[in-house]
């Protein structure tokens, strides 16, 4: 009995597609936390100091130990604030130099460890006009994220909007 080439080929791709399916979904591990931010004040003014308080939660089902550099959020955390066309806000000179794009800037400092029991929470604080230039009105859309060693990915906070006002 003669078998059609494309009916092998339709039970061959039946076989093997969720065989590799399978594997790729064990072998991605979900991170182990998750990452929400929150400015105290949606509206600001310009030139005015601008807070963003960043809040990593562990999610996995055991304890968990991290560790930051004390001096700002933004040494621990990539934070991202972007315009109302999606551009990028200029950054301060401490913000072209904690961004590499300018010298002058080596990362350094004490370091403390902490320990988060599952479902717990580390709160910090960021001031964003540290990093980014925020003197010009207009909406600025933020998100922060973070890689996960434990699951070698990166972790992206929910995004907010502040409106900067003259």
């Amino acid at each position: 009995m003669r078998i059609p080439l494309k009916l092998m080929s339709l039970t061959a791709a039946l076989t093997i597609v969720p065989l590799i399916s399978a594997q790729s979904t064990k072998s991605a591990k979900k991170p182990s936390f998750s990452i929400a931010i929150n400015a105290p004040e949606d509206i600001v003014k310009a030139d005015s100091s601008v807070p963003l308080d960043i809040i990593l939660t562990n999610t996995s089902d055991k304890d968990t130990s991290s560790g930051e550099i004390l001096g700002g959020a933004e040494l621990n955390y990539d934070i991202d604030v972007r315009g109302s066309k999606g551009e990028l806000a200029p950054e301060t000179s401490f913000g072209r130099k904690l961004h590499h794009k300018e010298p002058g800037f080596t990362l350094g400092g004490s370091v403390v460890a902490y320990y988060l029991k599952p479902g717990r929470t580390h709160e910090t604080r960021s001031y964003l006009n540290r990093v980014y230039d925020l003197s010009q009105p207009g909406k600025y859309t933020i998100q922060v994220q973070r890689r996960d060693p434990d699951s070698n990915t990166i972790v992206k906070s929910n995004a907010i909007t502040i409106t900067v006002v003259p």
